[in-house]
């Protein structure tokens, strides 16, 4: 794995924790909240390095080699997203459109639409 070895990144992970609880109070609502999902994390990362001993650095560098081939979700999720926003757009403008000729209403709202009015 890239970075400092990995009692580095746990003597750098723990500091964190602690720098943040320190300032905790200065702002409770934004800063615990971050503190303690660290502290879970922390947990569960401990928790499966214990069970799993020496073969935890093998896994782990499993993980990140098989994540580098992973597409990132977020692009791909925000490329569906617009595709089924303009098709979701479309679908309810024709719908509007269905929706006023049935009750006898203009379906085009353009510049050269004309609207009578009953007077």
């Amino acid at each position: 794995m890239a970075g400092p070895a990995l009692e580095q990144r746990c003597s750098l992970f723990d500091f964190v924790v602690a720098e943040l609880r320190q300032r905790e109070e200065l702002n409770l609502f934004r800063i615990r909240p971050v503190r303690r999902a660290l502290d879970s994390y922390w947990q569960r990362w401990n928790q499966l390095h214990g069970k799993l001993s020496e073969k935890f650095q093998g896994v782990l560098d499993v993980v990140v080699e098989a994540m580098k081939h992973i597409p990132r979700a977020r692009s791909m999720v925000e490329n569906l997203n617009s595709r089924l926003m303009a098709s979701l757009n479309h679908a309810h403008y024709f719908k509007q459109r269905e929706v006023q000729a049935s009750r006898g209403l203009p379906t085009h709202f353009g510049r050269h639409a004309k609207i009578h009015s009953k007077s």
